[in-house]
């Protein structure tokens, strides 16, 4: 299988010497990231509006029919999957 391979092939860099150090300075860049004050406040101000968001009726109505259609539970029976 082609998606195997292409696993295979990213695993094998991963664990290379120039894999090793991309992940390690990437986690060093995300820690930096993560303790910026700019960072901070952003993270806490799309929570509040993310906290809103979910108590807000018609939001979680849109949630749960695309929860439905990603999970198929909406899916009328006999096996129509015609979504026009």
């Amino acid at each position: 299988m082609a998606s195997s391979s292409m696993f295979n092939k990213a695993a094998q860099w991963a664990r290379s010497p120039q894999g090793q150090r991309m992940i390690a300075e990437a986690g060093r860049r995300a820690q930096q990231v993560a303790k910026d004050p700019a960072t901070r406040a952003k993270v806490r101000q799309l929570r509040g509006r993310a906290e809103e968001l979910a108590k807000d009726p018609a939001t979680r109505a849109r949630v749960d029919r695309l929860r439905g259609r990603l999970t198929g539970k909406d899916r009328p029976a006999g096996g129509d999957t015609d979504r026009s």
